[in-house]
């Protein structure tokens, strides 16, 4: 095991046992005056969109429970959670959280189909996207392990959510998250905020897919796109349109 690999894991573990002294820290590199716990400062920039004590998110390629989280900020406002995460480490970390109801230790895909996993040693660079791994690979990351896992579908969670109900969506799954969306049952699942992690080579072809069902960005974070459902932000933020 390597040096690098060695630090990971003893970040990963101390982030986990003391959550909030990451978030301090993280928010202090950040210069914030608030907690914040994601990489980009995505959980304050969606914070108005889902101003309810109660709610829940789905975190399809959850990663790390805590480091550069979406959705810990959630977890301790009491929101329930759903989680699709390949890497073990993360997916039986993410148990500790005290109100998941749910992790799904695969990932998730357009269709049910064994599809090959790339984990790299930096797991949060980890994906199934050939084209990606083969990028990520040429600028010197390391492969740890390839194995095929049985993907799932967005529609086979079978969540019953409309916007009027606190939900988030988020999607970080290095390369393929518009397949990833494409799996979603808009009719059965709409929820009210989605965050997606884009890519210079699909971000277009995301906003339009999302903007076809009348989500609209609301928010940047750098290479995350916060969308929200319009018909949220015509009932209850008439000043955002």
């Amino acid at each position: 095991m390597t040096m690098s690999r060695i630090r990971r894991k003893l970040k990963d573990s101390a982030a986990t046992r003391f959550p909030l002294v990451y978030g301090v820290f993280n928010s202090i590199r950040k210069k914030s005056l608030k907690l914040t716990f994601s990489q980009c400062g995505e959980d304050l920039a969606f914070a108005k969109y889902l101003p309810e004590t109660h709610g829940m998110y789905l975190d399809i390629g959850g990663g790390h429970p805590v480091i550069g989280s979406n959705t810990y900020s959630l977890e301790r406002r009491g929101y329930a959670g759903y989680v699709v995460e390949p890497i073990p480490r993360f997916s039986k970390n993410f148990w500790k959280r005290s109100h998941v109801v749910e992790v799904f230790e695969t990932i998730c895909s357009s269709k049910n189909s064994l599809v090959e996993f790339i984990e790299f040693e930096n797991a949060f660079l980890s994906t199934t996207s050939a084209d990606r791994a083969s990028n990520l690979i040429e600028m010197g990351e390391k492969v740890v392990s390839r194995r095929n896992l049985l993907s799932v579908t967005l529609s086979d969670l079978k969540i019953n959510k409309t916007p009027k109900y606190a939900s988030l969506l988020d999607i970080d799954v290095e390369g393929v998250d518009l397949d990833v969306l494409k799996s979603n049952n808009w009719t059965s699942f709409r929820p009210r905020v989605i965050l997606v992690e884009t890519h210079l080579e699909n971000r277009s072809l995301i906003i339009d897919y999302l903007e076809s069902l009348n989500y609209k960005v609301a928010e940047i974070c750098k290479m995350t796109l916060v969308f929200v459902a319009t018909e949220y932000l015509r009932a209850w933020i008439p000043e955002s349109i």
